[in-house]
């Protein structure tokens, strides 16, 4: 009634213990006082109200005095936390068993979380190391079809440079590898970048400088200024101080060091994913400065302190519009600024999220779980509760002790969980194949802590919420004199709610593993376009100095593939300017091609510089015409695969075509036609999961590059082979160092480890979710069927059977699992729609996968019900009456 309601805001003025102590009391007088005023009239119910409101009034005074000077209110609540706590502390040492199964329980749902949290502290939320990281932009012309940037040309970042007044600087770079001279010879990665870039990343030198304005000018024979970085420093010169000034031997060419960046500094690559070692000059002939479509270069950006990312993109873009209008032909999409470190990131973000989905997953099952143990160990406890309260004690405090109880096991379960943590970092570190820039710094630090214990207190509160929520409700006077009863703490219908929660959670964790399982079935399945068995390769770079000419790198490959020829075992030995799945693509352009009727068309291809042997030695099929051989007299042949085939001259036989390279529109003196001689399989060159595109072959002797990839197709043990080869290649150029020397298998594996880490940790958080979701179903059914025990035993003494006592109990049992089940398989499509973008063949909406996952659960629920419902059936309905009674 309002008049109960608004004394019972009015007590709110006396302190807490004394609300607990008389409100019920004060409440029932207060209302048998209304009453009677009632009846003798308006004016009376007026006077006791103003007599009510004066006697709260001076009575809560004076009580507050009294309660300040007993003790300060903060005192007493310190004061009855801390009893609570030692409360607590002696129940977990009275009883450890249940309290470790509880917090081992929510140790691996917070050991995942914590893992995953240092990994992405150190990914993503830890700033990158450079000045005012926040300002630097990625510029590229338009986005690929994978989400990548286009590649720019110099002459389109000049334009950039001149037009856009919202930038304080724009540098371009390129990836750059070269052989390091010494008593051990290696190649190593780095960059040729313009003077712009050590000033637009505000990189911190060790020692020197960066490079600067007029370096690009310097000859190769007058020392070539060089940035060595901090690890080829302690790797290669043992930290050698007085570096600076230096000359080094790199690819043949004499480079004088004239700086070492500071050891946290890291190259900027969102492409090639390899650190870099060295920085050079790039090197800028006339023909870049005009020709807008020779693409090649990244470009990084420092946009003004007093602008935005927004004016930027704005202004940028415009600039972009402009050149495409003024060159149509090379010119086809506008400028794109990215925030670096987005670029970096690249698909870090959505993979965290999904781990983040997967982990909270585990989490709140071991949650669904020990709300369970708590339910179970607060009804296992009334006869205490009931004492306490008989003592005094208020709900509220009885609440607060179970909240205390259940945060306790919560930090516990945090500090196991840190040491799992630690443990899960270093694993995921060691096995992870997917390439997150400054992952290898993360590690349990002050912030990953801090994160996990209030991860863990929070977790601890979380738990807590319905068994204190249940104690502050429940009726425990009776329980002293009625230790019997069988629903005690009425938490049957909370425990099948917790149980058709963990269901629900269950069910996206096992779809989202059988969608990734089957993504990996099926490409496992795909044809590369080659066959890698027996098949080595490694790479060789032959310095411009000693092999300037073509006529030179042919002589020598020719001479290497007949030493190669030569060893035992070797059936087949090739090379090419870049093998398919082998992370590069280094060519690609614009060729013209007759038309059946005459007329010349005009299309993209990619381009591979081939010797005769390649094909034969990667396995790659022929299906018509045949392959060129390293003659003269096809050097003017060129082969193409099924793909430019059919893009080319459809239905038609391609043999026998002419294409060329260049525009419709060369002069006719500049023509040099190409015929094709043969048409070969389609090579999946770029990732496993893209079909191949159009690509053609050219002789070596007719395009020889520097760089070729070695292939060598043995009949013998590789590894028995590998230090033949090795030698054969030191005998044909002692200088050259081997890279890259390893299987041509290693290739797929390289495509297959991504997915195979996925359905490693997939499986991981199904497997951990259908145990605690089976472990919580079997204790949630076993109490139940254990409170209804005096009823099962009546009905079996009134005369059921026990097919229908085991009927019943499993369709009762089953209920909230198969709701759980329904509700989850809603879930399921989210997570599928999530994980789309690693899904190969298989569809996020699978049937099949979903039908598995729920069969499985359902599978998991009927064999946790099982035991309790077996044990039901065996109860003696004449024992149980009797103890009953």
């Amino acid at each position: 009634m309002i008049g109960s309601r608004f004394y019972r805001q009015l007590l709110r003025l006396f302190p807490p213990a004394f609300r607990e102590r008389f409100e019920i009391d004060m409440t029932g007088v207060f209302d048998d006082r209304r009453r009677a005023a009632r009846r003798v009239g308006t004016r009376a119910i007026a006077a006791f109200y103003v007599r009510t409101l004066v006697d709260v009034g001076t009575h809560a005074i004076a009580e507050r005095r009294g309660e300040r000077r007993r003790t300060s209110f903060t005192q007493g609540v310190i004061a009855m936390w801390w009893e609570d706590v030692i409360a607590a502390l002696r129940g977990l040492v009275r009883r450890p068993g249940p309290a470790l199964s509880a917090a081992s329980m929510l140790a691996i749902g917070l050991g995942f979380n914590i893992a995953l949290f240092a990994v992405v502290d150190a990914v993503l939320l830890t700033p990158l190391p450079y000045r005012d990281p926040d300002r630097l932009v990625m510029l590229w012309t338009g986005r690929n079809a994978d989400g990548t940037g286009g590649v720019n040309s110099y002459a389109d970042v000049l334009d950039w440079r001149a037009g856009a007044t919202t930038m304080e600087g724009i540098a371009a770079f390129n990836i750059s590898f070269g052989t390091l001279a010494g008593d051990d010879p290696e190649e190593i990665n780095g960059s040729v970048v313009t003077p712009e870039f050590f000033s637009v990343l505000g990189v911190p030198m060790l020692h020197g400088r960066g490079i600067e304005a007029g370096d690009e000018r310097i000859r190769s024979e007058d020392g070539r200024p060089i940035v060595i970085s901090h690890s080829l420093w302690a790797r290669r010169f043992s930290s050698d101080p007085s570096i600076v000034g230096r000359t080094i031997t790199l690819a043949e060419r004499q480079r004088r060091v004239v700086g070492v960046v500071a050891p946290q500094f890291a190259h900027p690559e969102p492409f090639w994913y390899r650190n870099a070692d060295y920085w050079s000059p790039l090197t800028v002939s006339d023909e870049m400065r005009s020709e807008h479509g020779y693409r090649y270069l990244r470009a990084i950006g420092r946009i003004r302190a007093d602008s935005t990312i927004a004016a930027a993109r704005a202004e940028l873009d415009g600039i972009g519009r402009r050149l495409m209008a003024t060159y149509p032909k090379t010119n086809t999409a506008s400028v794109v600024v990215a925030p670096l470190h987005d670029e970096l990131a690249g698909n870090s973000r959505p993979l965290a999220l999904l781990f983040f989905c997967a982990t909270g997953l585990v989490l709140f099952l071991g949650v669904a779980n020990n709300v369970n143990l708590l339910l179970a160990r607060a009804n296992s406890r009334r006869t205490e509760l009931a004492i306490r309260t008989a003592l005094g004690a208020g709900r509220g405090r009885l609440a607060t002790q179970m909240m205390i109880e259940s945060l306790m096991l919560g930090l516990v379960a945090g500090l196991i969980g840190l040491a799992l943590a630690h443990l899960g970092v270093r694993l995921f570190l060691s096995t992870t194949p997917v390439n997150l820039p400054g992952a290898e710094s993360a590690s349990l630090n002050p912030v990953v802590i801090a994160f996990g214990l209030g991860l863990s207190a929070l977790t601890g509160l979380l738990c807590g919420v319905v068994p204190a929520a249940r104690v502050a409700r429940a009726r425990l006077s009776s329980s002293i004199g009625d230790m019997r009863g069988s629903t005690g703490l009425e938490v049957s219908r909370a425990r099948t709610v917790l149980v058709a929660v963990e269901m629900t959670l269950a069910v996206p964790l096992l779809v989202g593993a059988l969608l990734l399982v089957r993504t990996l079935i099926d490409l496992q399945r795909v044809d590369p376009g080659f066959d890698p068995a027996q098949a080595m390769q490694f790479r060789l770079t032959l310095p411009d100095s000693r092999y300037s000419d073509g006529e030179a790198r042919v002589e020598f490959h020719a001479r290497l593939v007949e030493r190669l020829d030569a060893l035992p075992g070797v059936a087949s030995v090739g090379a090419a300017s870049s093998l398919p799945l082998g992370g590069l693509n280094n060519t690609g352009g614009s060729i013209v091609y007759e038309r059946v009727d005459g007329s010349l068309g005009e299309t993209g291809i990619g381009m591979r510089s081939a010797t005769s042997g390649y094909f034969r030695a990667l396995g790659v099929p022929l299906r018509q015409g045949r392959i060129f051989g390293d003659t003269a007299a096809d050097a003017q042949t060129v082969v193409i695969n099924e793909r430019a085939a059919s893009t080319l001259w459809p239905a038609m036989d391609p043999i026998g075509r002419r294409l060329r390279f260049g525009s419709p529109n060369d002069p006719a003196d500049q023509i040099r036609w190409l015929t094709v001689i043969g048409v070969v399989g389609d090579l999946r060159h770029e990732a496993l999961n893209r079909p191949g595109n159009a690509e053609l072959f050219r002789p070596y002797q007719s395009n020889p590059w520097s760089t070729m990839s070695v292939v060598v197709r043995t009949e013998a043990n590789q590894q028995a082979l590998a230090q033949a080869i090795r030698a054969a290649v030191r005998e044909a150029d002692p200088s050259l160092p081997v890279v890259g020397f390893g299987a041509v298998r290693e290739f797929l594996d390289g495509q297959l480890a991504r997915p195979r880490f996925g359905v490693f940790c997939a499986l991981v958080f199904s497997v951990l979710g259908l145990a605690l979701a089976a472990f919580g179903t079997f204790a949630v059914l076993s109490l139940l069927v254990t409170q209804r025990t005096r009823e099962i035993g009546i009905r079996m003494a009134l005369g059921a059977t026990p097919q229908a006592v085991r009927r019943m109990v499993l369709a009762q049992s089953m209920l909230p699992a198969l709701i759980g089940c329904l509700a989850g398989a809603l879930f399921s499509r989210w997570i599928g729609r999530a994980l789309e973008a690693e899904l190969f063949v298989v569809r996020p909406g699978d049937a099949v996968s979903l039908a598995a996952g729920l069969g499985t659960l359902v599978i998991v629920a009927l064999a946790a019900s099982w035991m309790p419902t077996r044990r039901a059936v065996r109860t003696d309905p004449i024992v149980t009456l009797r103890n009953d009674g």
